[in-house]
């Protein structure tokens, strides 16, 4: 399986799962100051990033990648095809979960550690100016003038000033706003099941993160 039939199948794996809180799918999410994307994003009660690893794929950076996950996002799994799934259960932290995908299904092999705490930085680097002028905003942190103020500027006010657990609330709301137009529409062109070419509602355009 490519990383796009993969994704199709953990997708269809996640809209699968009984969940008290609705679940809303992102593919090619910006993070870490829009440096990095992730694969794929979810957002239940939690926020989740998957990056996926076709058998195709080479594995040498895989650890790279994940450090710059797991500081961004609280719960981080490494979606892979067979091939890989011995080498990654031996590499990767503990921390990380690890699913492996085949035509046969999803079957997860590792549970991921959830952190309820992220580095406030990282976290509102998930947020596009906007999202993050409405978070200062609605809380009276909003300076006079916010154009003039630099995006890092405005980072820093909120990561200063708002409590770790409340920021990592307003960030998952915040992108669960951004995404649900989009997920909306890819469920209404999705069939029973995910097909590759249903991933294009997925992805998230480009957006500026400053």
């Amino acid at each position: 399986m490519d990383a796009n039939q993969i994704k199709a199948a953990l997708i269809d794996h996640l809209l699968g799962q009984e969940r008290e809180a609705g679940l809303v799918v992102g593919a090619e999410i910006p993070f870490d100051d829009g440096r990095r994307k992730a694969d794929l994003v979810a957002i239940d009660d939690l926020l989740f990033a998957f990056e996926i690893k076709s058998d195709r794929d080479r594995i040498d950076t895989v650890l790279d990648q994940l450090s710059d996950y797991r500081a961004c996002f609280p719960v981080v799994y490494v979606a892979s095809g067979p091939e890989h799934v011995a080498q990654m259960r031996a590499k990767l932290p503990r921390r990380i979960g690890l699913l492996t995908v085949s035509p046969a299904g999803v079957k997860r092999v590792r549970k991921a550690d959830a952190s309820r705490r992220m580095p406030r930085l990282k976290a509102v680097g998930l947020l596009t100016r906007r999202e993050l002028e409405s978070v200062l905003f609605e809380r009276g942190l909003l300076p006079n003038n916010p154009k003039r103020i630099t995006t890092e500027v405005l980072r820093r006010a909120a990561a200063s000033n708002i409590p770790a657990d409340e920021l990592v609330c307003c960030v998952r709301r915040e992108i669960r706003k951004r995404l649900e137009p989009r997920f909306r529409e890819f469920l209404q062109h999705r069939g029973e099941v995910t097909h590759t070419e249903d991933l294009y509602y997925l992805n998230w355009a480009p957006v500026a993160l400053t």
